[in-house]
């Protein structure tokens, strides 16, 4: 681990983010550790750089848009995009279909990262990854 992945990795323990026992994922499978993002991103000071680290490690092009799934996305989506300097959006089901609502529409050709708190099965990602593709964004 490098520095900062032992420090963000203490400072989600002492926040309490980082849960250690027996978790069933909505994967089915089964997981001795499970990381709960909203204590880590409960601090806008650690939200905003946990953000900031995501755009450092990024190697693709500058985005335009940064999207996330609601609700889990909402946070470390909006830090990542301010980090970046490119607005934010989020999709939200409705009628239990992943869509853009609240006004927001995507530019055809806009090139889009989909920023999550957690992963399990990558559902609400591809899905949020599908209503992006609807817009014919360019997912990067």
């Amino acid at each position: 681990m490098t520095a900062y992945e032992k420090e963000l990795h203490a400072y989600l323990k002492k926040c309490g983010a980082f849960l250690e026992g027996h978790f069933l994922l909505s994967s089915g499978l089964h997981s001795p550790n499970y990381v709960q993002c909203a204590p880590a991103l409960k601090n806008p000071e650690r939200a905003a750089a946990i953000g900031a680290e995501l755009k450092k490690r990024w190697k693709g092009p500058k985005p335009d848009l940064i999207i996330s799934p609601a609700l889990g996305g909402l946070i470390i989506g909006h830090e990542t995009a301010r980090a970046f300097g490119v607005d934010f959006m989020f999709t939200e089901r409705e009628n239990n279909a992943m869509s853009l609502r609240r006004g927001f529409a995507l530019g055809e050709g806009s090139k889009i990262i989909i920023v999550e708190d957690v992963f399990t099965t990558g559902k609400s990602t591809m899905e949020a990854f599908e209503t992006a593709k609807k817009s014919r964004a360019y997912i990067i």
